[in-house]
């Protein structure tokens, strides 16, 4: 369940802000990556991921669509644990 959910369900506990990037701005907020303990992803620049894209030699969007389904985020991104 994301961070949103948990807030519009009231589910936060009382003793932790609703809004931490506003509340530890000047005490050491980083991002909510940080926050959530979540990795980022990083993207290919568009020219990389428009030459590897035209390597698969696909004839169409119904192709790409298809494509994407199967290993497309895991060739296209991967996660990092460092800022961008």
């Amino acid at each position: 369940m994301d961070w949103f959910k948990y807030i519009r369900n009231n589910k936060i506990p009382d003793d932790i802000p609703r809004n931490p990037a506003g509340f530890y701005r000047r005490t050491g907020w980083k991002d909510w990556f940080d926050w959530l303990g979540a990795e980022k992803k990083v993207f290919l620049s568009y020219e990389k991921a428009k030459n590897f894209v035209h390597t698969l030699e696909l004839s169409g969007e119904e192709e790409w669509r298809k494509y994407k389904k199967g290993l497309f985020w895991q060739v296209l991104w991967w996660t990092c644990s460092w800022t961008v």
